[in-house]
């Protein structure tokens, strides 16, 4: 039987409080950077940012090799009699809510509208390897489906007589230490409304 030693240290209790005390510290900053807008006066609301990002943010510089970043973005206009209407941008009042406040319900339906975008993005990359001719196919694929559902329920259609779709692509690259920004669109031909 080898011999069991007993160490029956402690820490001094000045040490136990100071551990606990930044533990503390550390996790109510992360809150309060969570929700600064929402606890804090705006003066006071960019403090937190000042500890969290400089130690604990992101960046394209953290990763190796570092990941190319794309930002897929569902666009749609509507044609009435009196023409078209502006392109809509529906992720942008979602997004303004979870600027204001990280946790606002509105994270959900924007990482929703932004996955029907790389649907779009995937399906056209489909098209493209499989050599076929998307005007004709892109009305029966599901991600057009889900689109005119989208649209119809936060439209009035009842005078729409067609539609169109583009995805707008904003490609992030880091090359080196630069990082390249390339952008482009998908344009989706314009189809009768059903």
């Amino acid at each position: 039987m080898g011999s069991q030693q007993n160490f029956n240290s402690k820490l001094p209790s000045w040490l136990t409080l100071v551990i606990a005390g930044l533990f503390v510290g550390h996790f109510a900053i992360l809150t309060l950077y969570h929700f600064s807008f929402e606890i804090l006066p705006r003066k006071y609301g960019y403090f937190p940012a000042f500890y969290v990002k400089p130690w604990f943010g992101q960046n394209f510089m953290v990763f190796a090799p570092e990941p190319m970043n794309v930002r897929c973005v569902f666009l749609y206009r509507l044609h009435e009699p009196s023409g078209w209407t502006r392109w809509k941008y529906p992720i942008y009042p979602h997004l303004q809510n979870q600027w204001k406040y990280r946790f606002h319900p509105s994270v959900k339906m924007a990482d929703q509208l932004e996955r029907m975008a790389l649907n779009f993005l995937e399906t056209e990359r489909y098209f493209v390897s499989q050599e076929l001719d998307s005007k004709p196919r892109w009305l029966s694929t599901p991600t057009m489906k889900s689109a005119q559902a989208f649209i119809r329920l936060t439209n009035d259609v009842s005078s729409v007589d067609s539609f169109q779709v583009v995805i707008y692509l904003g490609m992030k690259e880091v090359v080196g230490n630069q990082i390249t920004v390339t952008d482009s669109m998908i344009v989706i031909p314009k189809y009768a409304w059903e």
